[in-house]
């Protein structure tokens, strides 16, 4: 997760000259893979696979998008806490909005009727729409993105490691890990509010705030709205998502019962030769 310095927003929505045409040919000079299980194909951009809506979506974040000092851009892979992750930055930044006196949600919270994707919008895809879904805080703009870093809008400073970058820049990025997010979530909602430029203040520790906040917005909770249930999130190209696929267990370790030892050992070996030299451990023997 982290914040960003540079230009003045920039959210003109219309497409590049020609765009059609643009994209057809930036296509067709691409590698392509058929995505397993589907007719759709991949397209390899900048080192990493697309498909054609995504890439046109990152393609017209890099020609347009122009970032604040004040952005907070929730970055990280698929699959890897961000629905969890979007809602406590949500609830964080908009707590004296949206919450009352007591230990439960307002009849009107965004949550109640909103999947986490829809309020902190990722900038790959939503920036494409004609009328943009930024969620504009008190002090802030929430979005988010999967796309790597070597694919970042030119307003976005390059930090070439976001590890690394926190080390160097911790007032401008902060790197979290799902499995001590999950272990210690009040501490690092704390260290979230600091990083955002909300800390809670003497008062708000007094009632208990950062607890509430972590009861309220837990996976558990965020689950069992009927939002999150039977809702609908929008369509990507033609593929209209549940929102209950956003929801699984999120349990850390749940690995052991879908991989094989020998699977295990070698992602390690992956990870371990991937890694190698970066000063960056998971710290976790999960």
């Amino acid at each position: 997760m982290s914040s960003l310095a540079t230009k003045d927003h920039d959210f003109q929505k219309s497409l590049l000259p020609n765009s059609n045409n643009f994209f057809t040919e930036l296509l067709s000079t691409l590698p392509k893979q058929n995505r397993v299980g589907t007719s759709r194909d991949l397209y390899k951009y900048q080192g990493f696979w697309y498909s054609s809506i995504i890439l046109t979506g990152v393609i017209q974040a890099q020609k347009q998008f122009q970032a604040l000092p004040t952005d907070i851009i929730i970055a990280g892979g698929p699959k890897t806490g961000n629905t969890w992750l979007k809602a406590l930055c949500f609830a964080i930044a908009t707590r004296k909005r949206y919450q009352d006196d007591h230990d439960h949600q307002i009849e009107n919270h965004p949550f109640l009727s909103n999947l986490p994707h829809s309020l902190v919008p990722f900038l790959e895809v939503d920036f494409l729409k004609d009328t943009p879904t930024i969620t504009n805080t008190r002090e802030h703009t929430l979005l988010s993105k999967h796309m790597p870093y070597t694919s970042l809008p030119e307003s976005i400073p390059s930090c070439g490691c976001y590890y690394k970058a926190s080390l160097d820049k911790p007032d401008m990025f902060l790197f979290l890990k799902y499995e001590e997010l999950k272990a210690d979530t009040v501490f690092y909602v704390r260290k979230m509010a600091e990083f955002m430029c909300e800390p809670f203040s003497n008062e708000e520790e007094h009632e208990d705030m950062p607890e509430k906040i972590v009861r309220m917005f837990s996976f558990q909770s965020l689950s069992g709205l009927e939002v999150n249930k039977t809702g609908k999130f929008r369509p990507i190209g033609h593929v209209e998502l549940d929102n209950c696929a956003y929801f699984r267990q999120g349990n850390t370790g749940d690995w052991k019962y879908h991989l094989t030892p020998e699977m295990a050992e070698r992602i390690d070996t992956i990870k371990e030769e991937k890694l190698r030299g970066s000063g960056f451990w998971f710290g976790l023997d999960i």
